[in-house]
């Protein structure tokens, strides 16, 4: 099932910082695993930071008339995404 959003919505709605970051981690091999829940609309994944320890992401996309929103938290020192 093809994810509710483009991205263009997550540009419009995560600064650059928290997408360099996301982008650096994919590029980089750091992505452990990824998990799309398509009844719940939720994104998680575990992420290996810099020195190996790893990290918790969520992202929980809320469609709201005809907008996208999205929640995002992760156990990481940034804390935000």
């Amino acid at each position: 099932m093809p994810l509710p959003y483009s991205k263009t919505d997550i540009r419009e709605k995560f600064d650059t910082g928290a997408i360099r970051r996301g982008n650096d981690c994919y590029l980089n091999g750091k992505v452990i695993s990824v998990n799309y829940v398509a009844a719940s609309l939720l994104v998680s994944g575990v992420i290996r930071g810099s020195a190996g320890e790893r990290y918790d992401v969520w992202v929980q996309i809320q469609p709201r008339g005809g907008h996208i929103n999205f929640q995002a938290a992760c156990t990481c020192p940034v804390n935000k995404l």
